[in-house]
């Protein structure tokens, strides 16, 4: 069992939440100051299956930690969960946006709109079709 020195970072509150689930006295001010409910919250909502409570526990933003900590721990099985934290996507090579804008004769806004919905193997085509000499002449003459 965690003891309570062992509370250091978000992923042993995690723990904490979905599986040890101690009383929030046993902990100490320091181990409490960790408790960050915008970090808790976007961890757990993670997992899509918790996104409805995660969802519900925002709606009282002023909620005290002890309530959200007692919150989860009651709702949540008890059983050893990995979060998977998904990360917001990179942004586009400026060269790769101007390339797309350029094939398909649209803007830069649409373009970055285009890179999102069409598959990664088009988009590799439509730079590789802008890299070859041979294309070049091919569209030219079209």
């Amino acid at each position: 069992m965690v003891t309570s020195e062992n509370i250091n970072n978000i992923f042993d509150w995690l723990n904490e939440i979905t599986y040890y689930k101690r009383s929030w006295d046993v902990f100490n001010k320091e181990e409490k100051d960790l408790f960050n409910v915008f970090l808790i919250n976007r961890f757990i909502s993670m997992n899509s299956s918790y996104i409805d409570a995660v969802n519900l526990i925002q709606h009282y933003p002023d909620c005290p930690k002890r309530k959200v900590y007692q919150f989860y721990c009651e709702l949540l099985p008890k059983q050893k969960t990995f979060f998977k934290y998904i990360k917001a996507s990179t942004k586009d090579d400026p060269e790769t946006i101007k390339a797309i804008a350029k094939y398909y004769q649209c803007s830069t806004r649409e373009a970055k709109e285009y890179i999102s919905i069409v598959d990664v193997d088009n988009i590799k085509n439509v730079l590789n079709l802008g890299q070859s000499g041979t294309n070049k002449k091919r569209r030219k003459k079209s």
